[in-house]
């Protein structure tokens, strides 16, 4: 299994200790959701994958998830209307794109997320 993490900063899930995109082990900075979510995770798997797999969590940063690094043919614009408010189309934007991210990841290292 392998996690990928995306947040505001250290003082959420964490952020990456060099200015990149992206980082993983001794270069991501744990930040509290991060301990939240493995502690989570560990009552499901019965370990933990920050301390077993410390390699297989990955933070992206926000710059990381943008639409040039993700990048989609076809990936639509969704726009806001009754249903859909404005407030939210920045954060459900930035989840899908993490969630292409994340399947590219998936691709690319043949393992299941």
């Amino acid at each position: 299994m392998m996690l990928l993490l995306s947040g505001e900063g250290v003082t959420d899930l964490g952020r990456c200790n060099y200015s990149s995109h992206s980082c993983s082990n001794s270069q991501f900075e744990v930040g509290p959701l991060a301990v939240m979510v493995d502690q989570l995770m560990q009552g499901m798997l019965g370990y933990s994958i920050l301390q077993k797999y410390p390699n297989n969590v990955e933070y992206v940063s926000k710059s990381g998830i943008s639409r040039k690094n993700v990048a989609k043919k076809g990936l639509s614009l969704r726009l806001h209307g009754h249903k859909r408010t404005k407030d939210t189309g920045y954060f459900e934007e930035n989840a899908r794109l993490l969630g292409l991210l994340a399947k590219k990841r998936s691709k690319e290292s043949n393992k299941q997320l």
